[in-house]
């Protein structure tokens, strides 16, 4: 019985110290070497590797929690293809040269100067060239489901070029303060413009893919497919699809990734509307203009102003301007009747004029008539007057996206650009004052300037023509005879009337 005691005490004392040893303790006269001691100290032996998330942050801009500012992530790499640029990174500005890279930074603005060209790349799959003129602020680079990203930009002002992988997965918006331009689909390529000012004006064309463009204050938008262009102006719904001439396009865009000096996008935009498209036009009726009689339609149906010279009228003061257009082969007709019981298929031109149509406005419904006597190929002369002036003609010049009686006050006119009813003009006088033209779309030409605004304005879209004039009395009976008054009366009609 004592021996057995003895051995179970023995075994307890053994079991005590294998516990002190297993937890760490130094037990006098016992070695520990053999006892499986490294094992315990392993967990430590890994730690290092907890700083492994961190690694792939900077390539999608999602830093760790840990990281403070988020501005501190490389987002997108940049090249200087052509200087100058500058890069301002917490509120430090930097010049960079011909050829230099530098990582972009969440917050960080490009600015590239005239003649500059520089490119974001985002690994190889999103490239922005920015052009000359042009200013870019970083936005955040964000990872979306299906490992998707979505890169955001500010474009404060300029011109920039858009290439998405086929297979990148990826999306781009590009926002002005006045518009959003998103991509709708890999492999989008594209330019965008943005031209800042009350108008705010944003421009696109798109190469290949599709893109959004969605107006901030109305909240409208328009998608845009291949081989089109479109715009915007602040506060405006974004216009339809216009067809772009790919030649030209090309050539301008040689000339920008040069540095050369060029027009800007939204100029030659404008010019693409008013020509007939290479793609796929919808032309104009061929017949529709010639086959209608060589008669003018003069409106009075809205009551016109009778003062000491006479009534605002082809009898009254535009007699000599209607002996003038005899003398060209055209007739002038009054019609003071309501325009819905006028044949206007009879006549090729139709005037309507503040100060012949001053005693009542024109509905929406005899807008609508006059708009598409234009569709249906007939020429409109549309005449205002000086600010003050009744605005009778209001619904009219919504329909063409014009203002009328606009400031600054005109007198004399002379910068025109190259039309055929400037043919032989210098010099348009407004006898006793006339107003300036708001321009809302690129339908709308600004023709003729003075005091650095639109004095006349085209728009040569439309099956028939329109012409917009500032001034009521430049072809009457006091004002024909001043300068070139005659002569830009003469084209003008000649024009319109599609008499070459």
């Amino acid at each position: 019985m004592k021996t057995i005691k003895l051995g179970q005490s023995v075994i307890y004392l053994l079991s005590i110290l294998m516990m002190l040893v297993l937890v760490g303790c130094s037990v006098p006269g016992v070695s520990t070497a053999t006892v499986g001691a490294p094992t315990i100290e392993a967990p430590t032996v890994e730690a290092p590797t907890i700083e492994a998330p961190t690694v792939e942050a900077p390539t999608i801009g999602t830093p760790s929690p840990s990281a403070e500012p988020t501005t501190d992530v490389v987002l997108f790499k940049l090249t200087v293809d052509l200087a100058p640029v500058k890069v301002t990174h917490g509120g430090t500005a930097s010049d960079l040269a011909k050829g230099q890279t530098q990582d972009i930074f969440l917050n960080d603005k490009i600015e590239v100067g005239a003649g500059g060209r520089s490119r974001l790349v985002y690994s190889q799959h999103v490239v922005v060239e920015i052009m000359q003129g042009a200013e870019l602020v970083m936005g955040d680079v964000t990872s979306e489901a299906g490992g998707r990203i979505e890169a955001t930009f500010l474009q404060n002002k300029g011109h920039l070029h858009v290439t998405i992988g086929v297979n990148a997965k990826a999306s781009v918006i590009l926002v002005t303060p006045d518009s959003q331009v998103t991509s709708q689909a890999d492999g989008s390529v594209y330019s965008v413009c943005y031209k800042p000012g009350a108008d705010g004006l944003t421009c696109v064309l798109v190469e290949k893919g599709s893109i959004e463009v969605r107006d901030k204050t109305t909240g409208k938008s328009q998608i845009y497919p291949p081989l089109v262009a479109g715009y915007t102006f602040n506060g405006k719904a974004p216009q339809p699809p216009v067809c772009i001439h790919d030649d030209e396009y090309k050539d301008w865009l040689s000339k920008m990734r040069q540095g050369a000096t060029v027009e800007t996008l939204g100029a030659m935009v404008a010019r693409w509307i008013q020509e007939p498209c290479p793609v796929a036009a919808t032309k104009p009726t061929a017949t529709a203009t010639p086959t209608r009689p060589m008669a003018i339609l003069w409106d009075l149906s809205k009551g016109p102003r009778k003062g000491s010279e006479g009534e605002y009228s082809p009898e009254g003061i535009y007699s000599d301007l209607k002996a003038l257009l005899v003398t060209n082969g055209l007739t002038i007709d009054s019609n003071r009747s309501d325009l819905s019981k006028v044949q206007l298929t009879n006549y090729r031109v139709m005037v309507i004029s503040v100060m012949s149509a001053f005693s009542s406005p024109y509905s929406a419904a005899e807008a609508a008539i006059i708009q598409n006597f234009v569709r249906q190929g007939g020429s409109l002369l549309i005449m205002g007057d000086i600010a003050g002036s009744p605005n009778t003609l209001n619904q009219v010049a919504s329909i063409f996206n014009i203002k009328l009686q606009q400031s600054p006050d005109q007198t004399t006119v002379s910068t025109f650009i190259n039309r055929p009813i400037f043919t032989g003009v210098k010099k348009i006088e407004f006898w006793s004052g006339g107003s300036s033209i708001g321009v809302d779309s690129f339908d709308v030409i600004p023709a003729a300037l003075g005091n650095g605004a639109a004095a006349i304005a085209l728009i040569e879209k439309n099956p028939g023509r329109v012409v917009i004039v500032g001034d009521s009395n430049f072809c009457d009976n006091r004002g024909l005879p001043l300068v070139d008054n005659k002569t830009f009366s003469t084209n003008l009609f000649r024009w319109l009337s599609f008499i070459k």
